[in-house]
């Protein structure tokens, strides 16, 4: 069996036009599957192999010339659509940022369902409106709660990536920021200074929505410390703490400094007349974008980015459906110095 290296070899082979051969090996719907299978089938036997290099030039040729205007979908669980709506933190504008910045880029536009709203349709219905408008694309934008979950659509029609790492259930690929080495590194930093008593301002609810990466890699921490260094969690069953039991875990617990996600504990302790970094330190695990403050840039605004380019390398492969295995990307954050720390 002689082995083929073009695709005018397979043509030949198959009794086609190149021009059919390729739309088939790119799983184009212009030819009929039964035809397309076959012109797979004929290239698998005899050994093709296409040229990368080649592939992603007519692949980049073909997104320039055709793929402006092509809409993404973009499911929110908010009672109110994300655009419009009531003011939301900060994460969701500098990630919902990042996602539009790119998707500009790259020649596609964001369309927002709120799949959650008063009135949005039901699963087969839904699944139904985006094929009609043809959006193979999508992406599960976090917040709105672990649950309820996504409508369960029929995925198959579907390329989908989710932003975060709430969504919980459905075996999809997901882009988010590296909170785990983000809590690591401030650690680091606190060490560095001569801090011994970190204290975790998170109840023992802690942090599902993001898997435990916070406290997580917290804990961790303190396990290798001596007895006399662990500071124990904010007593309450809220993943962030309310100011009394806050206060009430400060004096019982007399930690150097305070880390927190997004609690207004500077507020609290400004509030009170304490002075940082002179009476407590202070680090914000995520700063989105607050400025004198030390912390972490989790460069949500990248994450968005990153987000929207693994859905439109799964769109260029003609990959669609729920992945066998899914894969995290995650994006390491950068630490900020800030006024609220001191070298002890």
């Amino acid at each position: 069996m002689r082995s083929v290296k073009t695709l005018k070899d397979i043509a030949a082979l198959a009794g086609c036009s190149v021009m059919s051969v390729s739309l088939a090996l790119r799983g184009s719907p212009r030819v009929a599957e039964a035809r397309r299978r076959e012109i797979v089938r004929i290239a698998e036997r005899h050994g093709y192999r296409p040229n990368p290099l080649v592939s992603a030039w007519v692949a980049e040729r073909g997104r320039r010339r055709k793929q402006a205007g092509v809409t993404l979908g973009l499911l929110t669980k908010f009672d109110d659509p994300l655009r419009g709506g009531p003011r939301r933190p900060r994460y969701y504008s500098l990630l919902l940022a990042g996602m539009a910045e790119r998707a500009e880029e790259l020649g596609f536009r964001l369309e927002e369902f709120a799949v959650r709203a008063a009135g949005a349709p039901g699963e087969e219905r839904f699944t139904r409106i985006l094929r009609a408008r043809g959006i193979r694309g999508l992406v599960l934008f976090p917040g709105g709660g672990i649950d309820p979950e996504f409508p369960a659509l029929d995925w198959a029609h579907f390329a989908v990536v989710a932003a975060g790492l709430s969504t919980t259930r459905l075996p999809v690929h997901r882009i988010a920021s590296d909170y785990a080495f983000g809590m690591e590194r401030c650690l680091e930093e606190l060490e560095r200074r001569g801090y011994r008593r970190p204290g975790l301002a998170m109840t023992a609810s802690l942090d599902p929505q993001v898997r435990y990466a916070f406290s997580g890699a917290f804990l961790s921490w303190q396990q290798r410390q001596a007895p006399d260094r662990r500071v124990g969690l904010v007593p309450g069953g809220d993943a962030e703490p309310r100011e009394e039991a806050f206060f009430a875990w400060l004096r019982a617990e007399r930690p150097d400094c305070v880390l927190t996600l997004n609690a207004p504990v500077e507020a609290w302790l400004k509030g009170r007349g304490w002075r940082m970094p002179e009476d407590l330190g202070l680090v914000r695990l995520s700063l989105r974008g607050r400025r004198g403050v030390a912390g972490m840039d989790q460069r949500t605004t990248e994450v968005g980015r990153a987000t929207v380019e693994v859905l439109a390398k799964l769109l260029y492969l003609n990959q669609s459906g729920l992945p066998e295995t899914p894969a995290v990307t995650l994006i390491p954050g950068t630490w900020r110095e800030g006024a609220t720390l001191r070298a002890l």
